[in-house]
């Protein structure tokens, strides 16, 4: 499947059921290569019961080369222009995704919705 955002055209690599561990999610994330994922994160608020939180995370890994991450980053500003009420996230680690997510080592054994 390829999205079109404007002139530009971005092939989706990967999609995830709603019911999709968060571990099988951090799996498919490549270690070497960047990537733009778009995340619903659903989460309990003490006031309003189950919220959803829309996340555009950035993955650019400390492995990947500095074209990749040059061209992700001229992308990315392109990207966030045509998103509304999208939280954005730039992240180079499974540990980085986990802080940014709100993610325990608890939660990660658990399925989390993606």
């Amino acid at each position: 499947m390829t999205i079109v955002i404007g002139e530009s055209e971005i092939d989706v690599d990967k999609t995830g059921a709603k019911d999709t561990s968060y571990n099988a999610f951090k799996s498919a994330l490549p270690f070497t290569d960047c990537r733009f994922v778009i995340y619903d994160q659903e989460y309990q608020s003490a006031d309003r019961g189950t919220q959803n939180k829309l996340w555009l995370v950035c993955w650019f890994p400390d492995n990947a080369t500095t074209y990749n991450k040059m061209a992700y980053t001229a992308a990315r500003t392109q990207l966030m222009t045509k998103l509304s009420g999208v939280t954005e996230g730039l992240v180079r680690s499974l540990e980085e995704l986990d802080e940014l997510l709100g993610v325990s080592e608890e939660d990660e054994d658990s399925d989390i919705d993606l």
